[in-house]
């Protein structure tokens, strides 16, 4: 009876924990929208710089690992399985997103220095990648704070559900953050 309300208050401090996360990353795409309305076109300009495949095969991965989390949850004798699929498709997630980073840095769209890629008027289109690096490099962080939940799981300790809400938030972020950052600006017009 003991284990079962630890593991009932570990599942409802996680849940505390998500809604002060979604309180940090609501504010974040609220900043996002707001410049996105004053300055449709350049936000548009920046996202179209964005590698569409990259963020793609993220989606996918993300997506996919999230399946896997919620496989071992619904067949505990799986567990381990899934929790190491899952986690395998997390570290390939920050392998991709290590490679666009070094394709963003060399095409100059970095923050810093040699943001020459940008024009002077291009404002806007800057705020753009300030925007896209930091977010992204929060979410990449708590993809390692979620790898770390896995490899922590996986040696028997802590509550797979604990890991799995959190997983299931990190994948929620990408969610929005995809269409965000590579989609707007694409379609037809």
């Amino acid at each position: 009876m003991a284990e079962r309300y630890e593991a009932d208050t570990d599942v409802i401090g996680m849940w505390l924990f998500l809604a002060s996360e979604v309180l940090f990353f609501g504010a974040l795409f609220f900043v996002y929208l707001v410049y996105q309305h004053l300055y449709p076109q350049a936000m548009a300009a920046g996202a179209r710089r964005t590698d569409l495949a990259f963020g793609t095969i993220n989606a996918t991965l993300l997506l996919t690992s999230s399946l896997a989390m919620s496989v071992g949850i619904g067949w505990p004798d799986r567990l381990r399985q899934a929790f190491l699929a899952a986690g395998g498709l997390g570290a390939a997630f920050l392998a991709v997103k290590t490679l666009e980073y070094g394709q963003d840095f060399r095409e100059g769209l970095f923050p810093g220095v040699h943001f020459a890629a940008l024009t002077p008027e291009a404002g806007a289109e800057r705020l753009f990648f300030i925007f896209y690096f930091t977010a992204t490099a929060i979410h990449a962080a708590h993809m390692l704070i979620g790898l770390g939940l896995i490899a922590y799981a996986l040696k028997g300790k802590g509550s797979p559900m604990v890991v799995a809400l959190y997983w299931s938030f990190v994948d929620i972020v990408w969610i929005c953050l995809y269409p965000l950052l590579y989609l707007v600006g694409r379609g037809a017009g």
